[in-house]
């Protein structure tokens, strides 16, 4: 899967002040978890996790929402631990603040975290 596949085409460096800093934004575009949740359950089957272990895991877009990552695309998802989840959305949260700020342009805040999310939270937390 390509990179530029995984983000959302209404996002974009110029209109960021309407789109991901836009407080409520990620609520309008967040898949209903009624698919997600068929898409994690399908995932966890696949790595052999049995359903009585969901709470343990989170589907989880490689891009975040609040970063300009697709919502819909499968190929953004990844699952997680529960763990892992709350670190990364310490990380998505300290790199919408600094895109927000223009302290660091979208792109490369894009380019963190779908490359090495942990590297880029030992980087930016």
């Amino acid at each position: 899967m390509n990179f530029e596949d995984l983000l959302n085409k209404n996002v974009n460096q110029d209109n960021i002040g309407d789109t991901i800093c836009k407080s409520g934004y990620t609520k309008i575009i967040r898949p209903s978890t009624k698919i997600t949740n068929k898409i994690k359950y399908m995932m966890m089957e696949f790595i052999f996790v049995n359903k009585s272990k969901a709470h343990e895991y989170v589907l989880d877009h490689k891009i975040a929402l609040s970063l300009g990552g697709h919502p819909s695309n499968e190929g953004n998802l990844q699952l997680i631990t529960l763990d892992e989840g709350f670190r990364k959305n310490k990380l998505e949260s300290k790199l919408r603040c600094l895109v927000c700020s223009k302290i660091i342009r979208l792109v490369d805040a894009q380019k963190a975290i779908y490359q090495d999310w942990k590297s880029a939270y030992n980087a930016y937390l």
